[in-house]
C-alpha cells in the first residue's frame, strides 16, 4: 500500500545529535500508530558512524543498514520501530536547502509529503491532536476509495 504521509528531513553532521528527537516525536504512537508513514533524510554529513548511532535504537529489531557506496546520490532503505520505512539518501550539500527539500520529496512515496527541520518536534508525547487529526484525515480519505 502506498504510503500516505511521508516526513522528509534533512541532516548533516551538525544536527546530527538531534535526530532521535525529531524521529520519536513523529513516530509517537497515536491510537496505536505512528503520525507518519515514511520518512526520507536526506543525509549530508560525512560521520556515517554518528548517523549509525542515532538512528540505531529506532531501527526495528530485525532491521539494519549499511550504505552501498558513499557517493552522493546513493540511498539506503531501512525500518524503522513500529514498522515505518526509512529512507537515508545521501545528498551532496550545494548551500541550497530548496533543492535539498526538493531532492528529498522527489525520494518520498507517500500521497502528502511534509518537510521539518531536525530541531522540529512533533505530537509531542502526551499532546497527540496534530497526529490523530492526520490519522482520522487518512482513515476518511481512504474509506472514501
Amino acid at each position: 500500500m502506498k504510503p500516505y504521509l511521508s516526513l522528509c528531513l534533512i541532516c548533516g553532521d551538525a544536527h546530527v545529535k538531534l535526530l532521535p528527537r525529531v524521529l520519536k516525536s513523529f513516530l509517537s504512537r497515536s491510537r496505536g500508530k505512528p503520525a507518519v508513514d515514511e520518512i526520507v533524510l536526506g543525509w549530508n554529513g560525512t560521520d556515517d558512524q554518528a548517523l549509525s548511532i542515532s538512528i540505531g535504537e529506532m531501527l526495528a529489531e530485525s532491521s539494519s543498514y549499511q550504505w552501498p557506496n558513499t557517493k552522493p546520490g546513493s540511498s539506503v532503505r531501512t525500518t524503522l520501530t513500529h514498522g515505518v520505512p526509512l529512507i537515508i539518501h545521501r545528498q551532496e550539500w550545494k548551500n541550497d536547502f530548496a533543492a535539498a527539500r526538493q531532492e528529498n520529496f522527489e525520494h518520498a512515496s507517500g500521497e502528502w509529503r511534509m518537510y521539518a527541520d531536525v530541531d522540529d518536534v512533533f505530537a509531542e508525547p502526551g499532546h497527540p491532536q496534530a497526529a490523530q487529526a492526520f490519522k482520522e484525515e487518512r482513515e476518511r480519505t481512504r474509506d472514501d476509495d
